[in-house]
C-alpha cells in the first residue's frame, strides 16, 4: 500500500534522512523534509545534525549511541559540536568533520613574553637601555 509521498505504509522515515519520524518530531524537525538532517559519523558513532526550526541552520546534535542531545553553535559557517554534553567543544564541521582545536593563547603568550624579553636583553647589550648607576665619591 503506497501512502501519497510515494513511501509505504508504516514507514518510520518518511524522508529517508536517517533519523525516524518520531524522533524528527521530538526534536522539532519536519519528517517529511530531508534537507533539515545531516547525518555524520564521529568516532564511528552515528550522529544527526538537525535544523529545528527549518531555518536551514542546525540548532543541536543527537548521538545515536547515548541519546544526548546538544546544542551547537555556528561561527563563520563552521558547525562547533559537543558530541557528548560536557559543555566544551569537541568537533568541528563545516562539510568535514575536524577535532576541534581550540586556539592556544597559551603558547601566543608564553612567544610575546619571550618576544619581550630577547627584545630588552638585545637593547642591554647595544647599550641602547641601561639601568642608571649612582657613582658615590668617597672623601679622604
Amino acid at each position: 500500500d503506497d501512502s501519497l509521498d510515494g513511501n509505504y505504509t508504516g514507514d518510520t522515515n518518511d524522508d529517508n534522512d536517517g533519523l525516524s519520524d518520531a524522533l524528527e518530531g521530538a526534536f522539532g524537525s519536519n519528517p517529511k523534509n530531508n534537507g533539515d538532517i545531516i547525518t555524520l559519523f564521529i568516532q564511528e558513532i552515528s550522529c544527526f545534525l538537525v535544523d529545528t526550526n527549518e531555518n536551514g541552520y542546525s540548532d543541536i546534535i543527537y548521538n545515536s549511541q547515548t541519546g544526548k542531545l546538544t546544542k551547537v553553535s555556528i561561527e563563520n559557517s563552521i558547525i562547533y559540536i559537543d558530541i557528548n554534553g560536557d559543555g566544551s567543544w569537541d568537533y568541528t564541521y563545516d562539510g568535514a568533520v575536524k577535532q576541534y582545536e581550540p586556539f592556544p593563547w597559551l603558547y601566543v603568550l608564553v612567544g610575546i613574553i619571550l618576544t619581550v624579553l630577547i627584545i630588552i636583553f638585545l637593547l642591554f647589550k647595544k647599550g641602547i637601555l641601561y639601568i642608571y648607576e649612582y657613582e658615590y665619591i668617597v672623601r679622604k
